[in-house]
């Protein structure tokens, strides 16, 4: 928890969406791109970009990709 209080507020807030929009119900019952289509609806085109990479970050950090397979 301290380490989320120390966040800077965009941060705080893109952390908070994530969990909002990757959690098991949201998931499971398929909400999740309409739920990120509504809050980017109320972005302007910067905003939106910058929302997604800091998502893309928390992303890569929680469910990091399968390491490549070498032949």
């Amino acid at each position: 928890m301290d380490a989320m209080n120390d966040l800077w507020p965009e941060n705080m807030a893109a952390w908070t969406l994530f969990h909002q929009v990757a959690c098991r119900f949201s998931v499971d019952f398929h909400a999740t791109p309409p739920m990120l289509a509504a809050v980017l609806r109320e972005c302007d085109a910067e905003e939106s970009l910058e929302l997604l990479q800091r998502l893309s970050v928390i992303y890569d950090t929680v469910y990091p990709p399968p390491p490549k397979k070498t032949n």
